[in-house]
């Protein structure tokens, strides 16, 4: 049985794991060590129905973004782990999804890719340390399934994308509360590197710029380091694509999105 579940989850769930799902279906109550709260097998919600301290949330969506998977050193022990992202949607709204480790591996198949279909099942949401939006964690006992079999697929909309995988400078300004965002253009005019005091009061660097297509007009910024090691390459008339930067919105009418 505990293979046949690994197998239904394309292997993206430890034996351990396995045997908590199958114990779950099979009414048997366990119990998760780490926190000794009963954790429950759920039905697929909508992803505006998951709140922050849910556990065992299981959700449905196209993958929309796909962020890079970084290398980190444990405080705890000084080991080195993995860490991956990407965001998923349905037709209620979109959520981030981190995988841990041995996890990660899911992003490095062919096919994960964006639009692709995917279901994620026993996981925990929190907020995020970083901007306090929600993300789903796909922990030790958590599963993660591409073309899940028993998924309408007609019920998931299509991610709306440019060719490249690249949304347009319309498509961010539509979706300017979104985790992160990639696109491309040209840029159309530059402000000079300037020191800047943080609401902390630090001192750091920033350079903005203007990026434009067909579509629209939106500001970019570039803060700290990255701003003075980027001031010689960013230069008006020139194309460019952004990968994985956040946004959030400067008290005007457009987003402002920022890298690093």
């Amino acid at each position: 049985m505990v293979q046949e579940k690994k197998e239904d989850l394309k292997g993206l769930i430890t034996d351990e794991g396995a045997l908590f799902i199958i114990a779950k279906e099979l009414g048997v109550e366990v119990r998760d060590d780490e926190d000794s709260d009963m954790m429950e097998i759920s039905d697929a919600i909508s992803i505006n129905q998951v709140t922050s301290g849910m556990k065992s949330v299981a959700v449905v969506g196209r993958i929309k973004y796909i962020n890079k998977i970084r290398t980190f050193t444990s405080k705890k022990d000084g080991s080195e782990g993995q860490v991956g992202s990407f965001v998923i949607q349905d037709a209620t709204g979109d959520i981030q999804v981190v995988l841990w480790n041995e996890k990660v591996q899911f992003m490095k198949r062919e096919e994960f890719v964006i639009n692709e279909l995917v279901q994620v099942v026993n996981a925990s949401c929190k907020q995020s340390d970083y901007d306090q939006k929600l993300e789903i964690s796909v922990g030790t006992y958590g599963g993660i399934q591409l073309q899940p079999d028993d998924v309408s697929v007609g019920d998931y909309p299509s991610v709306c994308e440019t060719a490249d995988g690249l949304s347009t400078v319309d498509q961010v300004k539509q979706e300017a509360d979104k985790e992160v965002v990639s696109f491309k253009g040209k840029i159309v005019q530059v402000d000079d590197l300037r020191k800047v005091t943080t609401r902390n009061g630090e001192e750091t660097s920033l350079l903005s710029f203007m990026v434009g297509d067909g579509t629209g007009i939106i500001k970019v910024a570039i803060w700290g380091e990255r701003a003075e090691e980027n001031e010689s390459v960013i230069k008006q008339g020139e194309s460019l694509a952004l990968h994985d930067v956040r946004t959030k919105h400067d008290g005007s009418d457009d987003p402002f999105d920022r890298g690093g």
